[in-house]
């Protein structure tokens, strides 16, 4: 019989964790879903040719952001730049170090977010961050990306005193809800519905966004006035009743919309906001048909109440 010491032993070498780089991902703005990996040790943001991320924006300058990689740290400084760079809603005035999960915010019209993530995963993390953000049918924004951007967005508005305003662009005279997604009728209204989204996109600014809020509802987040909210509706509702589009059987699509601008005020949630703009579009929805339809600025404050100002 073996003692113990003529146990065999055999020690296998320590298994090395894949190394982390960190990452940078379009989430607001032109290439939406994009990824970047940040190689070191200083990338350039901008709009100038050969710089090392491009971003075609006009709210961009030509050579706006610098950051430094140093190992899996990052930090950013403006370099000058004409609308600003910022970090979670703070203007970046001197170098500034950026945590995993910060949000970079170039100019007025792209927002990055930074993540750590195994260089062999870039595409995969585009690939389903497409999936996660959209509804399939349209390629709208789904409800849990548009309220992450409502978060922002409203922050960003209280912070600097800017307008914000919610559209809901209900497409009417469609067959679009629930049903077996087989069925002819909703295959159709899922078709329409896809066309409509389409020019939805065309008629809104790289900082807008468009989300899908029910079988035959969108909602449209914009930094304007009510006033340009109430322009952009119409200008879609004229898109939308083009000669020669039909739907099913040559019935021309009409669009009712409802338009809902934000009073600026930090005591809401996104949700609540999202909610209670809802509710105030619905009961218009209800009544109205083919008609742009402006609402007074809602107050988000310790009650939810629509104002009597115009």
């Amino acid at each position: 019989m073996a003692g113990a010491d003529d146990t065999r032993r055999i020690i296998l070498p320590a298994a090395t964790p894949a190394r982390r780089w960190p990452h940078l991902i379009i989430l607001e703005g032109e290439g939406l879903g994009q990824v970047f990996r940040l190689l070191g040790p200083e990338t350039i943001i901008g709009r100038a040719p050969g710089v090392d991320i491009f971003l075609d924006s006009d709210t961009v300058s030509r050579q706006h952001a610098r950051l430094v990689i140093t190992g899996d740290q990052v930090t950013v400084e403006d370099l000058g730049s004409r609308n600003g760079t910022y970090v979670d809603m703070d203007v970046v005035k001197e170098p500034r170090l950026l945590h995993d999960g910060a949000h970079l915010a170039i100019g007025t019209s792209t927002m990055l977010k930074l993540t750590h993530a195994i260089a062999l995963d870039a595409a995969v993390r585009k690939a389903g961050f497409e999936l996660a953000s959209r509804d399939p049918a349209t390629l709208a924004a789904n409800t849990h990306y548009f309220i992450d951007r409502l978060r922002a967005e409203h922050a960003f508005a209280v912070r600097h005193r800017q307008p914000l305003t919610l559209v809901f662009l209900r497409v009417d005279g469609i067959e679009a809800r629930a049903g077996d997604e087989g069925t002819e009728k909703n295959s159709e209204g899922e078709r329409l519905m896809r066309e409509v989204a389409a020019i939805f996109r065309s008629s809104l600014r790289a900082e807008d966004l468009l989300a899908r809020s029910d079988a035959d509802l969108f909602v449209a987040l914009i930094r304007s006035s009510g006033r340009q909210g109430v322009e952009m509706a119409e200008r879609m509702r004229a898109c939308v009743r083009r000669p020669g589009e039909t739907a099913d059987g040559g019935t021309t699509p009409a669009l009712t919309a409802v338009v809902v601008p934000l009073a600026a005020s930090g005591f809401a949630a996104a949700e609540t906001i999202l909610v209670a703009a809802t509710n105030a579009a619905n009961t218009i929805l209800r009544q109205s048909r083919d008609r742009v339809v402006a609402l007074p600025p809602l107050v988000i404050d310790a009650a939810i109440v629509p104002s009597d100002g115009a």
